[in-house]
């Protein structure tokens, strides 16, 4: 029986480890997508714990920090791999979130019937040679495992392996031996490389600042509503005096009582353990 999962990472930087428990939660109560979590490095105790209460022990894999690259560049990269986690079966469905990104509904990121699902901003462009746009950003695309195998081309037994091997193929990770920031670079030139683009793909564009149906960091409302929205791209860090209160109001309009209470007992007592 297949699975239909969001794939979503950090390393140990606060300002997205403390999201990590709570974006896993808004995808399985908002978003209805099971999320895979991939956590690299020093990963503060608390969210290990507070990941695991929400995420089964078989979709939440710790990673050690890999030889190939830095910490933030393995945490973008390694959620094109997720295909090799151990709990993923080929006709899994894998759709790429991000950590500082929640879901404020459910229909937006079904599984299409397509091949491949690419929800992306119509302004991104990339300043790359021999790349052309529009750019894929890597939230959200969305795809069954056996054809993110396909087009990533990598198929190691360990997804540490994978990273290894990408970085030692990959002509846009060679120009960038760090690889920070080549995510999006990399993955629209497999994307556009791949014969079913675009004819099998299911294509979403977004446009508009910010983009139609998100609630932006770039311009957070004083009273954001998650009616009608599709998602919300943070603002950071998220546990802050300042900052929480900005973004708890779209968990009381989106989770359950007890869901809610869970949010604010965890912000609390990364607080105390923690510090602001």
């Amino acid at each position: 029986m297949s699975t239909d999962r969001v794939v979503i990472s950090a390393d140990g930087n606060p300002a997205f480890a403390f999201y990590l428990p709570i974006t896993a939660l808004m995808w399985r109560e908002v978003g209805c997508l099971q999320p895979l979590v991939i956590m690299l490095g020093a990963i503060p105790p608390l969210v290990v714990d507070r990941t695991f209460a929400i995420v089964p022990p078989g979709d939440a894999l710790m990673m050690t920090a890999p030889r190939c690259c830095g910490l933030a560049a393995a945490s973008q990269l390694v959620r094109l791999l997720a295909y090799l986690a151990p709990s993923v079966h080929p006709d899994d469905y894998l759709l790429i979130g991000d950590v500082d990104a929640w879901p404020l509904q459910a229909a937006a990121f079904a599984p299409p019937p397509d091949d491949l699902f690419l929800m992306y901003d119509t302004s991104t462009q990339l300043d790359r040679p021999g790349i052309s746009t529009p750019a894929y950003p890597m939230g959200y695309i969305g795809a069954q495992a056996r054809l993110w195998r396909e087009f990533m081309r990598v198929d190691e037994a360990t997804l540490g392996l994978g990273l290894e091997r990408l970085f030692a193929s990959d002509p846009i990770l060679a120009r960038s031996p760090e690889g920070l920031n080549c995510d999006e670079s990399l993955i629209t030139a497999r994307i556009k490389a791949w014969p079913g683009h675009p004819g099998r793909c299911r294509m979403i564009p977004r446009d508009g600042f910010p983009i139609r149906g998100r609630i932006d960091r770039a311009a957070w409302p004083a009273d954001p509503s998650a009616a009608g929205m599709i998602d919300a791209h943070l603002v950071r860090p998220g546990y802050s005096d300042e900052n929480w209160p900005r973004v708890r109001p779209l968990l009381a309009q989106t989770l359950s009582p007890a869901s809610l209470a869970w949010c604010d007992d965890y912000r609390a007592e990364w607080l105390a353990r923690m510090g602001g």
